[in-house]
C-alpha cells in the first residue's frame, strides 16, 4: 500500500477536468459525509498526483475525492490525508476517469458517459475494450458512445451507417484494425 501524507489544502489543486462527473459536487452527499464525520466517521486518503520533473514539484492534482476533500474544505480543516502518485495532469486526468465505479457516491449513467468521452479524447489510440476495463463499464457502451461521438449511431436506422476501419492499440500494446 501506498504512503499516506497529510497536505495542506491550498496545495491541491482541483482541476475540473479531473473530475468525472457530469455534477461535480452532490452537495446532499457532502453533508451526509460532514455528519458522519462529525460522528467519528474516517474516510479514505484522497488520490494526488505529483509532477514528476516540475522544478517545484509544489503542485498536487486531486485525481480521486472531490467530495471528501470538499468536506475537509467546509470543516476548515488545513491539511487532509493523501496518497501521492507520481505523474501529470494527464495522468490524474485518466486515473480520475475509473473512480466511483465500486465506492463512493454511485456514477449515474451521465457521469460514466462522461468518463468514457474524456478516454476516447485523451487515449485515441486505446481499444474500446481497454477503455471499457479502464472505465469498469461493458465493451458495448464504450461501443455505443464511440458511435453516437462520430454520429455514426442512429438507434432507430443503424443498418443505414457504415464504419472506416481504424487503428487501436490493445492494453497487450498490439495495434489492431477496427471497423
Amino acid at each position: 500500500m501506498s504512503e499516506i501524507v497529510h497536505l495542506p489544502l491550498r496545495k491541491i489543486i482541483r482541476d475540473p477536468r479531473c473530475q468525472p462527473r457530469v455534477t461535480p459536487l452532490d452537495a446532499e452527499h457532502v453533508e451526509e459525509m460532514r455528519e458522519a464525520k462529525a460522528n467519528g466517521a474516517t474516510f479514505p486518503p484522497v488520490v494526488v498526483y505529483q509532477e514528476k520533473h516540475s522544478p517545484t514539484r509544489t503542485d498536487y492534482y486531486l485525481s480521486e475525492g472531490f467530495h471528501r476533500f470538499e468536506v475537509f474544505d467546509l470543516d476548515c480543516e488545513g491539511e487532509i490525508p493523501c496518497i501521492v502518485r507520481d505523474g501529470t495532469l494527464e495522468d490524474a486526468i485518466v486515473n480520475a476517469m475509473a473512480s466511483n465505479a465500486a465506492h463512493g457516491l454511485k456514477r449515474t449513467r451521465g457521469d460514466l458517459k462522461k468518463a468514457i468521452e474524456t478516454m476516447l479524447e485523451m487515449c485515441a489510440d486505446w481499444s474500446d475494450r481497454r477503455i471499457a476495463e479502464h472505465c469498469r463499464c461493458s465493451f458495448s457502451y464504450v461501443s455505443l458512445v464511440l458511435r453516437e461521438k462520430d454520429g455514426v449511431c442512429d438507434t432507430a436506422h443503424p443498418e443505414q451507417h457504415t464504419t472506416t476501419p481504424v487503428v487501436k492499440k490493445g492494453k497487450d500494446g498490439v495495434e489492431r484494425e477496427y471497423t
